[in-house]
């Protein structure tokens, strides 16, 4: 993992590539992980009042299945998903505790947020994103 750039941008998060599973801590708010290398697994911190206002954004590096769970059956949101040969749909999401980027392209990308209670989640894909509980 390497932090890409010299510098924060205009909203102070910086660009990090994860080459390794990675469990978040509450520093890592703001920040935008590029997973790359092989399938990723990411977990995030656990809900408490202590990371309220944490957000973080996902981008795929490489086709990989990547993993973005640790959301403790508390995460709710919507997942975008646009395959070529059906078309697009939208999804919303109710109670998961994990998103996985099944056949991922360069560019899928999943944010990330908390509100000391719940975690909401906004995801694009070109392929398809399975949520679980």
């Amino acid at each position: 993992m390497a932090k890409l750039g010299a510098k924060a941008s205009w909203n102070n998060n910086y660009c990090e590539s994860v080459t390794a599973n990675k469990t978040l801590v509450a520093k890592d708010s703001g920040k935008v992980f590029i997973l790359t290398g092989a399938a990723r697994t990411v977990t995030l911190p656990t809900i408490s009042s202590s990371i309220a206002g944490f957000h973080c954004t996902f981008i795929s590096g490489d086709d990989s299945e990547h993993v973005i769970q640790g959301m403790a059956s508390k995460g709710y949101g919507f997942r975008h998903q646009h395959v070529s040969s059906t078309g697009g749909d939208i999804d919303a999401e109710e109670v998961r505790s994990s998103l996985t980027l099944d056949a991922g392209v360069i560019g899928d990308r999943i944010e990330v947020m908390c509100d000391g209670t719940n975690w909401y989640f906004l995801a694009w894909s070109t392929g398809s994103i399975t949520p679980a509980n």
